[in-house]
Order: C-alpha cells, then structure tokens, then sequence
C-alpha cells in the first residue's frame, strides 16, 4: 500500500471513494434480510433519544460512539416512547444502537450490537432502556461483564475506550474489522 502520508489530497479522496465502493459492492452481493427493531431510550417526553447505526469500521481514537463508522438508520418520526425501525440489509450487517434516558441529573445509556440474521430474534432490557427484534441478533451489549484491561492488552488502541460503555461492543467490533 502506498505511503499515506505522502499521498496528495485528491489521491487520498480517490482511494477513500474506492474502498467505500468496495465495502458497498460486498454488502450488495449478499441477499437482503428483513429486519424489524424495536428501540425504547426511556420516557420522550424527559429527553429520552434513540439511535442505530449500520458499522462500516471503527476509530477507537474516539472513545464514544462518534468512533463508530457507518450510516444511521433512518428513525421515524414518533411521539411514542418506542421507536421502530425496519428494513433489509445483508446478512452480516452490523448495526449498533443505542437508547438514552432518565432525568439530567440521573441520565442512562445503553448500547447494543446487533447483527443481521435470518430468523434471529433478541429481546433486551437493562435500566431505562429496552431493545427487541426479529432479523437481528444480539451480538454485545454494554452491560455486559467485561474484563477492561484484558481488553486492552489484546487490542492497546482500545485503551482511550477503557472508561466508556461501548468497550464492550468495540472490542466485539475489533473481533470483525
């Protein structure tokens, strides 16, 4: 591979549309599974928020999930406490989502990494949050009892994700990418 750092903008631009291309032609030749995720972040109307997320890669220099690379998913619009989500991706598609909630003062977050799975069903619940699907299985979540520093002597640039609560999920993540 050619040296990064010597390589001019447009050079660096090109290469980076090329492997996005690629990642997108090989979860393109897989056939589409139909997915239906159920996200509850906690009570709407305190602030509670949502989110998912189709992983391309990591960057565990950012210890949140600003690190995990990919596309969300697209999350209608509800007045609902529960969110849910549907679709087809390709079996194998990882998708990390996340429910936040509580009050300022006592704020809540979960995390789950999920992959795509004909016929796979999961249900999840931990505090204020709770997740459920068919199409998807549980694959990590950030409630799970974790060794950090075993983690951390088998992946070191995990170390800046030591103290969060996606360590879990990335080391499960660093397993894959």
């Amino acid at each position: 591979m050619n040296d990064l750092k010597k390589m001019e903008m447009h050079e660096l631009e090109n290469l980076r549309d090329a492997v996005i291309a690629e990642i997108q032609s090989r979860r393109d030749t897989k056939a589409p599974i139909a997915y239906h995720l159920k996200i509850n972040g906690g009570n709407s109307r305190a602030g509670a928020k949502v989110w998912a997320k189709v992983i391309d890669g990591i960057d565990p220099s950012k210890g949140n999930g600003y690190g995990l690379l990919g596309e969300f998913l697209k999350m209608p619009y509800s007045k609902d406490d529960e969110k849910i989500v549907t679709g087809a991706l390709p079996e194998g598609t990882l998708i990390v989502a996340c429910g936040r909630g509580g009050s300022w003062k006592n704020e809540t977050s979960a995390y789950v990494l999920l992959q795509v799975k004909e016929e796979a069903t999961f249900n999840h619940q931990t505090g204020y949050q709770s997740f459920s699907g068919s199409g998807v299985e549980l694959i990590a979540s950030s409630k799970d009892e974790i060794n950090a520093q075993e983690i951390v002597n088998t992946y070191p640039d995990l170390a800046p994700t030591a103290g969060g609560k996606l360590l879990s999920i990335y080391a499960k993540l660093k397993e894959r990418f």
